[in-house]
């Protein structure tokens, strides 16, 4: 997956901005991951907290947020005006990666 000038690698678990090695937990990776496989979606944070926490009753906590203000910090141009990770207030997040170059050609 890219976003901008990040590529992320869900196989070998590696993330690169150009040919810096980002460092990203674990947990990171699966967050982003659920994020990518649902593109565009509202993704909520009772469901994050289910499907990536392992959590099987809503719990009252931050993680979710915490977890999304770090991912920002580490692939987004500028974290504070967030390009690829959005909040979907009283929600969620949905992620919204650059197209495909294939697709990039036909638009």
């Amino acid at each position: 997956m890219t976003l901008g000038d990040v590529t992320v690698d869900f196989g070998t678990m590696q993330a690169r901005r150009g040919t810096t090695a980002l460092r990203l937990t674990h947990r990171e990776f699966d967050l982003l991951k659920y994020l990518a496989q649902r593109p565009g979606h509202v993704v909520y944070r009772a469901e994050l907290l289910r499907e990536v926490w392992g959590y099987p009753d809503e719990p009252s906590t931050r993680s979710v947020d915490h977890a999304v203000a770090r991912l920002r910090k580490k692939i987004e141009p500028e974290p504070s005006r967030p390009r690829y990770i959005h909040t979907v207030h009283g929600d969620g997040y949905h992620l919204t990666p650059d197209p495909a170059p294939s697709q990039a050609r036909r638009e």
